[in-house]
């Protein structure tokens, strides 16, 4: 693609990407992200990825804020309990009737409630 420089994407992600894109807009697949530019490279977004996990059941879940009941996104902060941020990275859907399921964050591991968050299944937010 003319005028995108990959060197500029790989230290920008430091990840393996793929760019697509046509006249002023690049979409960058990082893995499973997508970073969307706007020539020439002065506004960044990223599109937020859901985090999903399976339950015991076998349906796909996602991790939503337990009150607004929004997608909760790999990097978004959340405050828990005690009002300490945390960043969460992913997390685990209940594995069995009446649990929680996990979040993971970067100062470890907890159920979702500490976060504020609950596990929904999938269908439910396409309803």
């Amino acid at each position: 693609m003319d005028g995108i420089d990959r060197d500029i994407f790989n230290d920008l992600t430091g990840k393996v990407f793929n760019v697509v894109g046509q006249d002023d807009i690049a979409h960058v697949l990082v893995e499973d992200e997508v970073l969307r530019f706007t020539l020439p490279w002065s506004c960044v977004e990223k599109v937020a990825t859901p985090i999903k996990s399976v339950n015991w059941q076998g349906a796909e879940c996602i991790l939503v804020n337990e009150i607004t009941g929004a997608p909760i996104s790999e990097g978004d902060v959340r405050e828990d309990f005690r009002g300490d941020p945390l960043t969460i990275t992913g997390g685990t859907a209940p594995h069995k009737p009446g649990a929680s399921g996990y979040i993971t964050t970067d100062h470890g591991r907890f159920y979702a409630g500490v976060a504020g968050c609950m596990w929904i299944h999938s269908s439910a937010i396409n309803a």
